[in-house]
């Protein structure tokens, strides 16, 4: 069979996913997959068949049309809010820039980057944070695709608008951020290391500058997961900035507890930390399960 014709699929059982497609049902799996996208177990279980054929190259083709074909969501109930924050990030990643203005091309340049990653992703089980990450992003970028292309259909411009300034601005006075930001050493001894004897707190150290700690912050990432956790455990930010003496005391903070770079989270469970490392959130507080794992199993119970 020289590729995969999703329109013309040969009727064959289709596997259940924990089993490896052979190749004579690579094109039903393809064709049953490909109706409303592919969803990261769908690419998983189509991969896995397609590295086991004896000649793997001719469906190389079907399969990054895959990768860049995710199941979508409804983009009509994205806020202009969130379209807007994810405009300005790709396009900082790509162009740097920072005109206003996510062309389609930006996009393409991106979905290119991203779908090369998660193929470079999928094969390695230790991998599946990263790899999910990537999948989203395909999804978020496929959002922003329709969004433009709906502009375009309403006369408004072949790009989506942004405004660079409002994206790199932390507001210290929306209701979680007044509450759950670190301004000082005091601050970090009672409501983290103090605390933590009581229940688990978890910190992100976020650099005032850092791309990817302001698309978290002005996609509300970090309140999510408080609300999503708040059982669990307590959640809170700190900001530092080698390059501003005013950050003197966070920065110092930041550095005693081997932060180097970031978003880097870290859980402190009776005065220690347990858990040390990048994490990416999403809008909806999820991708912190495989870094939090089984540390706040003792708390729950």
């Amino acid at each position: 069979m020289p590729h995969i014709n999703p329109a013309h699929p040969a009727h064959t059982h289709i596997p259940p996913r924990d089993v490896i497609p052979t190749e004579a049902q690579l094109p039903s799996l393809y064709h049953a997959y490909s109706e409303d996208g592919f969803d990261d177990g769908e690419l998983r279980h189509l991969i896995t068949g397609i590295v086991n054929t004896p000649d793997y190259r001719p469906y190389l083709r079907p399969l990054w049309s895959a990768v860049l074909s995710p199941s979508m969501p409804n983009h009509d109930d994205k806020d202009p809010k969130f379209l807007e924050v994810l405009s300005w990030y790709v396009d900082k990643s790509t162009s740097g820039r920072g005109d206003g203005r996510l062309s389609l091309d930006e996009i393409q340049e991106q979905l290119a980057h991203y779908g090369q990653q998660y193929l470079q992703l999928s094969l390695d089980p230790e991998q599946g944070v990263a790899r999910m990450q990537a999948w989203k992003f395909i999804q978020k970028l496929r959002i922003l695709e329709s969004a433009i292309n709906d502009r375009v259909a309403q006369g408004e411009g072949p790009f989506y608008p942004y405004s660079a300034r409002d994206m790199m601005a932390i507001d210290k006075n929306t209701p979680f951020n007044a509450t759950n930001t670190l301004e000082s050493r005091a601050d970090f001894n009672d409501k983290v290391i103090e605390a933590s004897y009581d229940k688990p707190v978890l910190v992100k150290f976020g650099l005032t500058y850092c791309a990817h700690c302001l698309l978290l912050e002005q996609l509300g990432s970090v309140p999510a997961v408080a609300e999503k956790y708040e059982d669990d455990m307590d959640v809170y930010k700190l900001w530092w900035n080698p390059q501003d003496p005013a950050y003197t005391e966070l920065n110092a903070l930041a550095s005693e507890n081997g932060v180097r770079s970031s978003p880097i989270f870290i859980l402190y469970k009776d005065g220690e930390i347990v858990k040390h490392g990048y994490a990416f959130p999403d809008e909806n507080g999820e991708g912190l399960e495989s870094f939090l794992g089984d540390a706040l199993e003792t708390n729950a119970s």
